[in-house]
């Protein structure tokens, strides 16, 4: 899964190489000498060591990023990165990433507090949404003690639609209880998965995610989100 694969990743950069070339074989007659130096690196970065990768910056704090833990393209939108900050429970939008036309925004949805708190991680899944998993344990951005009712969240993908109060929802929920109730723009969650660090979309409505509290990978179906 994702996390694994960074974690390889950055293991091997922080090791200066992680050198993946063949030893030569005693009989080998092709003297040291005579051979064409090896460059320690990463295959995956063609293996030329990390000083000849090219990072260019593309966003920063200044553009709303706050302990930035994942991110992911929208493969309906060409163009359009998606990261996470786990800080602020927020997500930052790259329009046209990487490109001198790129737009960023920002978004916090009404309810990230609960359906977004300490976000770790994203990955697009069936046409329209995306999932999410939250390092919590709930505490409603610590104003409340821990009750570990925490999982992965379901989201649409729809920018007219991501981050904003549905009010028939709001209206319903709020006759019901008596009070004030806007549960933000999120499709569903579940809530077996306290301090997940990773999501990763199977098919349809089905997602594996790295479950922190109890030391599993777990796979969860959404089957029909509740809107």
């Amino acid at each position: 899964m994702k996390p694994a694969l960074l974690s390889l990743g950055l293991g091997c950069l922080l090791a200066t190489g992680c050198d993946t070339t063949e030893a030569k074989s005693p009989d080998d007659e092709t003297s040291s000498s005579e051979s064409e130096p090896v460059l320690p690196g990463l295959t995956l970065l063609g293996n030329q060591g990390f000083y000849s990768v090219s990072i260019e910056e593309m966003a920063t704090a200044d553009d709303g990023l706050n302990m930035p833990r994942d991110l992911a393209f929208d493969p309906e939108v060409d163009g359009l990165l998606w990261v996470v900050n786990m800080r602020d429970d927020s997500v930052v939008h790259l329009f046209n990433a990487g490109t001198t036309e790129q737009s960023i925004d920002k978004v916090i949805d009404p309810y990230a507090v609960h359906f977004m708190d300490n976000v770790s991680s994203i990955d697009f899944g069936q046409p329209g949404t995306f999932g999410t998993c939250q390092e919590s344990r709930n505490t409603y951005n610590g104003t409340a003690p821990p009750n570990y009712f925490m999982g992965p969240s379901l989201w649409p993908s729809d920018l007219d639609l991501f981050g904003t109060s549905n009010p028939e929802a709001v209206e319903y929920l709020s006759n019901l209880y008596g009070y004030p109730v806007d549960l933000g723009s999120h499709l569903d969650m579940l809530h077996e998965s306290p301090l997940c660090m990773g999501i990763a979309w199977e098919y349809d409505n089905v997602y594996w995610v790295v479950d922190g509290y109890h030391g599993a990978v777990v796979r969860y179906d959404f089957v029909e989100d509740h809107g």
